[in-house]
């Protein structure tokens, strides 16, 4: 799986941009593609994996997104799997309500999902603006890793079934060279996160962004923009060859709290 996060702090009307590799096993039914849903009484956009009934990616009409990373950690430092699995792809649904980013790292932190019963695992959370943060669960309980303010500079995360640590390294310093001199130098943060999600690397197949192995590749590509106006998402799977594109009207919060949410239409 890769992710990145780019703000577009030149044009007003774009002020996020989230994109995501789903990187699965070949044998892994095709997800069904994003449309509008109601999670705990709220409306998101989210794709549907049919094998797990959850998703790797959601936006709500805040604008707030979260991704799930697989946690793949060394054979030494990997807690046993679990006996009964919990689908990791239900934990996004926890957060449908967010209307900020606090707001969402709180509502993970209180999900009564079983933890002894979800394989490891990374949240990513980003807000309209460039704030992130991300949470980390590797077999002891969620917690909250870091939360940062909002970046300047496109933001990547990355995990490979092979090893997280075999493509941080490789797919970080490509990502430096490509999308963040490109922006520094050009501004255009949307074409060079297109360019670095889409790019194969023929004499690492396996390591590349866009992933090929004889048992996983990269399936699908999502992307979400978040603009004054409105949220959508648009998913391309590798399989069928189609794209899909779903939208919200984006809302303003007016007041969030753990426990409710007021809003105002944007």
């Amino acid at each position: 799986m890769t992710v990145t996060v780019g703000t577009d702090e030149h044009a007003s009307s774009v002020g996020l941009h989230v994109r995501c590799n789903r990187d699965e096993q070949r044998t892994r039914a095709v997800a069904e593609p994003p449309r509008v849903v109601v999670a705990g009484g709220h409306a998101v956009l989210m794709p549907r994996d049919p094998d797990g009934g959850g998703t790797w990616i959601l936006a709500n009409r805040f604008g707030l997104v979260a991704c799930i990373l697989n946690r793949t950690l060394p054979a030494a430092a990997a807690p046993p799997p679990p006996a009964r699995p919990t689908s990791r792809g239900l934990v996004p649904l926890a957060l449908a309500g967010a209307a900020t980013l606090d707001e969402a790292i709180e509502l993970a932190l209180a999900s009564d999902l079983d933890p002894a019963r979800l394989r490891p695992f990374r949240l990513l959370l980003a807000a309209p603006g460039g704030e992130t943060a991300e949470l980390l669960h590797e077999g002891d309980g969620l917690g909250l890793l870091r939360r940062g303010p909002a970046h300047r500079e496109p933001w990547l995360a990355t995990s490979s079934g092979l090893g997280d640590h075999l493509v941080e390294g490789p797919r970080g310093r490509r990502f430096a060279e490509l999308v963040t001199a490109t922006v520094e130098r050009e501004g255009d943060v949307h074409a060079s996160l297109d360019r670095f999600h889409r790019e194969a690397w023929p004499d690492a197949p396996q390591l590349g962004p866009w992933m090929d192995r004889p048992d996983a590749w990269t399936s699908s590509h999502t992307q979400v923009v978040v603009t004054d106006a409105a949220v959508t998402m648009q998913h391309e799977d590798r399989r069928t060859g189609r794209t899909h594109r779903a939208a919200l009207e984006r809302a303003t919060a007016v007041f969030a709290g753990a426990r409710g949410t007021r809003e105002a239409a944007g």
